[in-house]
């Protein structure tokens, strides 16, 4: 799935103009160059991750809290420069030389980072490569519905003066979202099934929820990556269940990757805009980010069996988690959940939070969006 750019015209365009001499600009590497000042037209405010699946969502997406700018000539850093917002629209001037060649902008970092913190160290274009963030700050999430990392890269371009030069800077979405939209478990109850007496959703969670990620990505089209595969590491909602695979190295555990409240009833046979969460790049095969619903099945009428329905973001069973992308998920299960002298089967559940799932008709549409979405329509009979 190619990722889309996201052009933010209004959030990002920067026009440089030539002005006297400044020798001070940290990084400098031309000691000759004429400062300019870019302007930068911004807007945005923060807040929370919301609980559900918000209607505004993608609109709450696209705000721009904060950019941290960098400017390069070469690899050479010329100069790096924090500039929060204010609600609504604003305009604010920030300072380079002519030297710069190339700008590089991060959104939504939250704070000032160029001196302290994730871009302390970043000294050239390979180190600011280099840097990484955590999903998990101080065990904290850092992203929410109205901040969420973005990034994107420019080249100057001069006018016939070399005083003048403008660059518009397209913004791509850092992280990717998962939506769980509805749970449909129509087909099961017309089997006989009794939601709260013969089976009940148990819980619903992540796990291997990539936290980690550089800032801007590698690699073109399909292997397009903004973590090497080495470099990945996972959180969770719920400690690790699996019994099949090893709990990965590093592994968290936060609530922010469960869903809070399960719904005691059904809704017409339904669950509706359960949960949304925010993860990074996992474009890999092995170790792939899981969607579980865990489903209490009292199998002999009486004691809970879980069962495991598993959406697996592995290429095989759903496309891999890939930046830039929504993947909103729908489920139906079908299958007979009476107890098993009952003719019960369990609905097609596996035993494992870690083992692939198949169902009867996957279907994958795509239509344009400020973020790249997925709609993954997943069935058990």
């Amino acid at each position: 799935m190619k990722m889309r750019s996201i052009l933010l015209s209004v959030l990002a365009i920067a026009v440089l103009a030539g002005c006297a001499k400044n020798n001070e600009l940290p990084g400098d590497p031309d000691v000759n160059a004429r400062e300019a000042v870019v302007t930068l037209r911004l807007k945005g405010n923060g807040s929370t991750r919301a609980a559900g699946v918000p209607d505004d969502l993608d609109t709450k997406n696209s705000t721009v809290n904060d950019l941290t700018v960098f400017f390069f000539d070469g690899d050479a850093l010329v100069n790096k420069v924090y500039q929060a917002t204010v609600t609504g629209s604003a305009v604010m001037d920030v300072k380079t030389t002519t030297s710069a060649k190339q700008a590089v902008v991060v959104a939504n970092i939250g704070s000032d980072q160029t001196t302290t913190g994730i871009f302390a160290s970043v000294t050239s274009r390979t180190t600011f490569m280099a840097a990484t963030a955590n999903l998990l700050k101080d065990g904290n999430p850092v992203q929410n519905d109205e901040k969420v990392y973005m990034s994107g890269e420019g080249t100057i371009t001069y006018d016939a003066t070399g005083k003048d030069g403008q660059v518009t800077i397209p913004l791509n979405f850092v992280a990717a979202r998962i939506d769980l939209k509805v749970i449909d478990f129509s087909g099961a109850i017309g089997k006989g099934s009794v939601y709260g007496t013969h089976f009940s959703v148990a819980s619903i969670y992540l796990m291997r929820a990539q936290r980690w990620t550089n800032f801007l990505p590698t690699g073109t089209g399909e292997s397009l990556k903004y973590i090497a595969k080495n470099n990945r590491k996972f959180a969770g909602g719920v400690t690790w269940e699996s019994t099949t695979t090893t709990v990965p190295t590093d592994y968290r555990v936060h609530e922010e990757y469960r869903v809070a409240t399960i719904p005691g009833a059904l809704t017409a046979n339904k669950m509706e805009n359960l949960g949304h969460w925010y993860v990074f790049d996992n474009n890999e095969l092995d170790e792939p980010t899981v969607l579980v619903v865990k489903v209490n099945w009292k199998k002999d009428g009486t004691t809970d069996t879980p069962l495991f329905f598993n959406v697996t973001f592995n290429g095989n069973d759903q496309m891999r988690i890939r930046s830039g992308n929504t993947y909103t998920v729908n489920l139906k299960l079908n299958g007979n959940f009476k107890p098993g002298d009952g003719g019960g089967t369990g609905g097609g559940g596996e035993d494992d939070p870690d083992t692939p799932t198949v169902d009867a008709a996957v279907d994958i549409t795509v239509t344009p969006a400020t973020w790249t979405p997925n709609v993954i329509n997943k069935e058990w009979n």
